[in-house]
């Protein structure tokens, strides 16, 4: 009934900047990591199960303004529930981030600074779906999907780590949810191999909606509940 897996998971990004009209800059983050868990099937129908992964992450500023990097270690929970052609599935995690960030100040001199500090994260999401035979002998799965994260930094100053403090920035607590909703399709089809295992081949597409909430509006609504 137990069941053990692991997996790699890492991806990169680019966000173009454009410094000649509102001064900003070109931003690259890289992210990576390992994950592992064991689920037991309670049923035929129904499995729960848990997870660890761990891995970095890392990005820079052009023109070499600024830098960091992060070690992340994340821990969740989830589980799945079958009847008949259909499916409800959940889960939810938690995860720390021990950050370091680098800030390159070019006005008086150029001035190195740093701040270190640990971030927080927790999210959840469930998901449904409903399998349809295809005449093809695939499996199309329509599926629904709502996910919801909570992202909290602590309050924090800078240092320099070289040259003068004077352009030191310091920033309050601050907390950023966001909401996903996905509708989508997975198809795919199972084969049974002479070894006794099994080979999976399959694909996904969805239309995916994001929304971020303002972090002033979320300190506003903290200090009006305190």
């Amino acid at each position: 009934r137990w069941n053990v897996w692991g997996t790699a998971f890492g991806g990169s990004s680019k966000t173009n900047g454009d410094a000649a009209v509102v001064g900003s800059h070109d931003v690259r983050s890289n992210a990576g990591g390992f994950a592992a868990g064991a689920d037991y099937r309670m049923s035929p129908d129904t499995r729960v199960g848990f997870l660890l992964a761990g891995g970095a992450t890392s990005w820079s500023l052009a023109s070499d303004l600024g830098n960091g990097r992060s070690d992340v270690l994340l821990a969740g929970v989830y589980g799945a529930y079958k009847f008949g052609a259909a499916y409800v599935s959940g889960a939810v995690s938690c995860g720390n981030y021990w950050t370091s960030a680098f800030r390159t100040v070019r006005v008086a001199g150029a001035d190195t600074l740093r701040a270190d500090f640990n971030a927080h994260d927790l999210g959840a999401r469930i998901e449904g779906g409903y399998r349809i035979p295809l005449w093809t002998a695939l499996d199309l799965t329509p599926y629904a999907a709502v996910q919801v994260q909570g992202f909290r930094t602590p309050s924090y100053g800078e240092t320099a780590a070289a040259g003068s403090a004077q352009f030191a920035l310091n920033y309050d607590a601050r907390t950023v949810t966001a909401v996903r909703t996905e509708l989508g399709s997975r198809i795919g089809k199972s084969w049974h191999v002479p070894d006794g295992s099994v080979l999976d081949l399959f694909g996904k597409a969805a239309w995916a909606h994001d929304e971020i909430g303002d972090p002033r509006r979320v300190r506003r609504a903290d200090a009006d509940l305190r």
